[in-house]
């Protein structure tokens, strides 16, 4: 499998979680508890140095901010859900995508 996607429940990671399934691609999820145990786990500081979630690993590519994984699944999957550098709509819908990282949790 090529994406995975580190994920805790009722955090930022859901919108990552809910994109892959509204995108319909596979992906394997590795549901992490939201313990430092395992967020500070020397194996997922490998993934993520912070030891924070979301994280998602694509091939040799890993990412770790929710927004930054919005756009990056929009345009590698072309989803009607991106708005393209020169769409009208573009820089609103990178507002929204941002504005939801303060709200969601």
């Amino acid at each position: 499998m090529s994406l995975t996607l580190y994920s805790c429940p009722e955090t930022r990671s859901m919108r990552s979680l809910w994109l892959l399934n509204e995108l319909g691609v596979p992906f394997e999820l590795s549901d992490m508890p939201f313990d430092h145990k395992f967020l500070r786990a020397k194996e997922y500081l490998a993934i993520h140095p912070l030891g924070r979630i979301p994280a998602l690993v694509d091939g040799d590519l890993t990412l770790f901010e929710s927004g930054a994984i919005c756009e990056y699944l929009c345009e590698k999957y072309n989803s009607p859900l991106n708005r393209p550098v020169g769409h009208p709509e573009r820089p609103h819908w990178l507002q929204w995508i941002h504005y939801a990282e303060t709200l969601l949790v």
